[in-house]
This record gives structure tokens, sequence and C-alpha cells, in this order.
């Protein structure tokens, strides 16, 4: 299904990918339970070969992630980790600056505050087996998570040495089949020169895929407007083509139904995203009812027009969940 490559040195090589990018899905039960994802595929006449889950330090169990990894691999699909150093807040905190999440800032990371942790994962990892898909902190661009290069006097720096930090004790531990996957957003928040996306490229051999998350929020918030696809994805993804060669995820995507037309959105995003973003690999749909409905199955026509177009991203033959 997915040809994954071994490296001269041992590692894992850049992935050899199917000509139609990889469809992936978040959906908030998987795993543990692979029931949701089976049921996505009926329903959406889809195939998904990646499943995304997310990871919060706070929550610890190291061992209890690599599970919910070995699940996914059991159902011949690739999974990709979202690592978050945080805990969740309280109901109201904001996330990016409440005193409890402090201690998780990038730069505690860089200086060796977590390396017993960090070690902990990367043995988890490593008995996987097998590759894994690791996203740490995500979004840094913006200014929600407390990772964020401009969260908690964070800066772009801190975040690169933290990277930099992971990337080193999971190399020391032989964790060789974890791809890390650096993810900004689609747009940077401050969209100022000192929190552009380049300002947090830890380097290319510290990274195996680069990603974009993106939404169109339709008018769902003041601050938003309907937006096609290739307008939110345009710009970051020739930034991501100018930084490296590395093959490129849209990490997380979502359409909102407030604003505009979502069937027809699906349907023009497939046929541009296979026009023009030819270095994007794959594409995890965030299919999920959280700040907005997100989910395929948000209307009737949304999940038809899902069908006919996304859906193309399909298995060979003799590939259905198992």
């Amino acid at each position: 299904m997915v040809d994954l490559s071994r490296s001269n040195d041992g590692g894992v090589a850049t992935v050899v990918s199917p000509a139609t990018p990889m469809l992936g899905v978040y959906l908030p039960d998987t795993p543990p339970a692979l029931g949701p994802l089976q049921v996505f595929e009926r329903v959406s006449e889809a195939y998904c070969a990646i499943a995304s889950f997310y990871w919060s330090w706070g929550l610890g169990h190291p061992g209890e992630a690599a599970r919910g990894v070995r699940t996914i691999l059991a159902a011949g699909r690739l999974a990709l980790l979202t690592w978050e150093p945080w805990r969740l807040p309280p109901a109201g905190a904001d996330p990016a600056t409440w005193p409890g999440n402090h201690r998780y800032r990038p730069r505690h990371i860089a200086e060796g505050a977590f390396d017993d942790d960090i070690d902990e994962w990367a043995r988890a990892l490593a008995g996987v087996g097998d590759t894994v898909l690791l996203r740490p902190m995500h979004e840094m661009n913006g200014n929600w998570y407390p990772w964020c290069g401009t969260a908690s006097a964070n800066t772009p720096r801190d975040f690169i040495d933290a990277w930099r930090r992971l990337h080193g004790r999971f190399q020391a531990a032989g964790a060789t089949r974890v791809q890390w996957v650096w993810c900004p957003y689609a747009r940077s928040v401050p969209d100022e020169p000192h929190n552009a996306i380049e300002r947090y490229f830890p380097g290319e051999e510290f990274v195996d895929w680069m990603a974009i998350d993106g939404y169109n929020w339709g008018d769902a918030r003041p601050w938003s407007r309907w937006q096609e696809f290739r307008e939110i994805f345009d710009a970051p993804y020739r930034t991501l083509t100018r930084l490296g060669s590395r093959p490129i995820l849209i990490a997380e995507l979502g359409c909102d139904e407030s604003g505009g037309d979502k069937s027809a959105w699906m349907t023009r995003a497939w046929a541009e995203l296979l026009t023009h973003f030819p270095r994007v690999r794959g594409v995890v749909w965030f299919d999920t009812v959280k700040e907005c409905d997100w989910r395929v199955t948000s209307s009737t026509e949304s999940l038809n027009a899902f069908r006919r177009s996304w859906a193309s991203a399909r298995a060979p033959a003799g590939a259905p969940l198992t």
C-alpha cells in the first residue's frame, strides 16, 4: 500500500508515494477503536491510508500511545501522531498563557528539562518496530498554543532548539523509524516578519516531512471569510518548496458550511490539489465537530461531493480495513 524505503544509515528514507496523494483522517476515537475508521471509510466510500491522533505530554503514558500506533499499523495504515507539549487547561483558560503550561515552553525543552520523558517516548516508539509519523509542536507560527513562537515570551529560535533536542534524543535512543513531520499553520498569526513560517524551520536534516494545516472557516467567525483551497495553501506551499525537497503533507484540513457552498468547495479543492500542488503526497481530513462542523458528513451534498472527488484516493484492490 504505502512503500517506505530504508535509507543507507538504517533510518527511514523519503517516502515513495503513489501518484495520487494518500488520504488520511482524524477521528476522535481512533485509536484505540478502529470502528469509527471503518464507518468513515464505508460511508465516505474512501480508503484512508493515514490515521491521525493526538497526545498531550501532560497525559504521559507513552506506552499507551505506542499501543495506539500499533493498532493503526496492524490495520495496514500509517499512524500520524501529533505530540503536544502541554496540559489541557481548565475551561475558559487561554492555553497559550495558562500558567500550568509555562513549564512546557520550548526553551525548557531545549535546555533538557524533559530529557527523561523524551527518552521514554523515544524507547516506546522505537519499540513499535515500524514507521511512525511524529508531528511535534504543530502550528508553531500561531498564537494559540504554549509552544507557539509568539506565546509566553517564546521565540522561533527556541522552537528550533527544542525541535533539534527532540530529534537528537530520539536518534540517540535508536528511534530511527520515527519520521519527523514539521507542520506550521497556513497563515502566521500574527502575520509579521518575525513570525514567518520560514523562521521556524529546523533544517532539512531534522525533518522527514514538511506539512501544513489549513481550514476554510467560511464566515463562522468575525475575522473569517470564505476561502478556496488554493487561496489557503498557495503561499505556504511555495514557502515549503523553497525550504527543502521533503514530501509535503496537509496534516489538517476542514471546511465549514457557513458562507458558501461546501460541496462545490470540496470538488474544486481536490482538482486544485492535483493540478497545483505536486509535492503534496497526503491530505488528512479533520473529521469532527470542534470550532465548526468540519465533517465530510455535515450535509448530504458535502458527503456526495467527497465521494465523487476525494474518495478517488483509493486503496489498491485487496486492501480493506482489517
